[in-house]
């Protein structure tokens, strides 16, 4: 992402507010269905048309970055580390997600089908051509042995395409914390595993946030709990 040698001013802070505010709040990302599964994916993103947030990056590379994201969290997934807020013991909350694997930047098989404008919001419709591969690993996902669980997240609107991923991440860690609350009597000490979106996030902005809705599958790796109090 393109680097501002200074900082947006006061008054371009409180215009993008404002704007959040109004024309923003209605801003939502639905996804279309994709094929269960042909020979490609197709789904739709959406990016806010503001250099305050995402500087001079061209819309074409953020829309598709964002499919990378999307499209390799659904294939492939994220590997994950969980150990949940304790305050008694004086731990605090330690959470990381990488992604398993992802589909190379630049690769032809990724590709912008169209784009529109409306008001402010530009729209981008995205292809994926699945590999053999592709198809056996979102297969193997929907046919294995699997949890399911489903949460949401936010993060600041201002963070660009940054903050839109963050909120993603903010609700997979809610969708966990919440599946290993209706499973675990004792707070664990740590958490090890896999999570992948079943389908592309839902997100909408308000109140100058992103907000994102995801649906997970889950494998649970590694529960270590505490030995002692």
């Amino acid at each position: 992402m393109a680097a501002h040698p200074r900082g947006p001013s006061i008054l371009a802070l409180l215009t993008a507010a404002l704007l959040v505010g109004t024309v923003w709040g209605v801003s939502a990302q639905t996804p279309v269905p994709p094929e269960r599964w042909g020979d490609h994916l197709t789904l739709e993103v959406w990016s806010i048309a503001d250099r305050i947030i995402h500087g001079d990056e061209p819309v074409e590379d953020r829309l598709l970055r964002e499919a990378r994201y999307t499209i390799s969290g659904m294939i492939y997934g994220f590997e994950f580390v969980y150990t949940p807020e304790y305050p008694a013991r004086k731990v605090d909350r330690y959470f990381t997600l990488e992604p398993t694997g992802q589909i190379p930047w630049g690769d032809t098989r990724l590709h912008l089908r169209d784009l529109r404008d409306e008001r402010t919001t530009l729209y981008g419709l995205i292809d994926y051509e699945l590999s053999e591969n592709d198809r056996i690993r979102l297969r193997s996902w929907r046919n294995s042995d699997v949890e399911r669980a489903a949460g949401h997240g936010a993060a600041p609107l201002l963070d660009g395409l940054d903050g839109k991923i963050a909120a993603i991440e903010d609700a997979v860690h809610h969708a966990l914390r919440e599946h290993l609350r209706d499973r675990y009597f004792n707070r664990p000490r740590e958490v090890t595993g896999t999570v992948v979106l079943r389908e592309p996030p839902r997100i909408r902005t308000r109140s100058g946030m992103y907000e994102a809705q995801v649906l997970l599958y889950i494998h649970i790796r590694d529960v270590r709990e505490y030995l002692a109090f």
